[in-house]
């Protein structure tokens, strides 16, 4: 009777364990974007190795006017002949801050990045994910964090 209290214990512990480093996001790559002082910038950055891995990235900030934004982000990839591992995409996180470090709009694509709310390329498979949103209040961002949070298996 002790013995299986002890295993139960056990695999209790086990799934508790499993269940928060699983909940962790692990964080692929992160960039800091400075826009200077002048407003109305536009952003274009490209990341061909996202991650260190065979992935590329696209990330675009357009102004439309004093206050809007069009910000799109890309992520793909295409193999030819190569035996790659997966990209497991489950997170991405994008804070514009005003000059005083202030977060002035945060956007978190997560639910948006796929079934599951994750973005995959297969094995040795290509892939393309697009997110595009107009956003309003950008007047007083000065630079932009962006995250990523997956893996590649």
């Amino acid at each position: 009777m002790r013995s299986k209290l002890l295993n139960g214990c056990f695999v209790f512990l086990f799934f508790i364990a499993a269940q928060s480093v699983f909940a962790q996001k692990s964080l692929l790559e992160e960039f800091n974007f400075q826009l200077g002082e002048s407003g109305g910038n536009e952003l274009l950055f490209h990341d061909p190795s996202l991650g260190n891995g065979n992935a590329q990235l696209r990330f675009h900030v357009f102004p439309i006017s004093n206050q809007e934004a069009q910000v799109q982000i890309e992520i793909f990839r295409h193999v030819i002949g190569k035996i790659t591992f997966a990209l497991l995409l489950d997170r991405v996180e994008m804070d514009f801050v005003n000059s005083a470090g202030a977060t002035v709009k945060s956007v978190v694509l997560d639910q948006s990045l796929g079934q599951d709310g994750f973005f995959v390329i297969g094995d040795s498979a290509d892939g393309y994910f697009e997110s595009t949103r107009r956003l309003s209040g950008m007047a007083a961002v000065r630079s932009i964090r962006l995250r990523l949070f997956g893996n590649y298996e």
